[in-house]
């Protein structure tokens, strides 16, 4: 809490809780995606330079709001000799807007199925 724009880590890791359906594994499956997770899931993410990303990774970053967001790279843009990164959900529509590479967080590594419910119910008071 006393850094609210910032995500905790320990060694560079960080557990996530997965509140949307944007990363759907089963619409990733049909679009030959790899990867990817549920609503409820606990996923985790491992700090990365952003310059060792490519197209197709996973990635979770802060958006406007300092709310994190995680999302496939669909492609980079260079814009004022920074590499932009351009995401999309696998179950969305739209693009995002573009990302600033120091807002990335970290690149998605891996997730425990329905376990982000409850984590959340963990911090809940009693």
């Amino acid at each position: 809490m006393v850094n609210p724009e910032k995500v905790p880590t320990v060694f560079g890791y960080a557990p996530l809780i997965v509140i949307s359906d944007s990363m759907d594994l089963e619409y990733s499956k049909d679009y030959g995606n790899p990867g990817a997770f549920n609503k409820g899931d606990l996923i985790f993410i491992k700090e990365i330079d952003p310059s060792d990303l490519k197209e197709k990774d996973i990635i979770s970053y802060l958006d406007e709001d300092d709310k994190v967001v995680s999302h496939r790279i669909i492609r980079f843009e260079e814009k004022d000799g920074v590499r932009m990164i351009i995401t999309k959900g696998d179950y969305s529509v739209s693009e995002d807007p573009a990302v600033h590479p120091d807002r990335v967080v970290g690149i998605y590594l891996s997730r425990l199925p329905k376990l982000g419910g409850f984590a959340m119910f963990l911090q809940k008071p009693v």
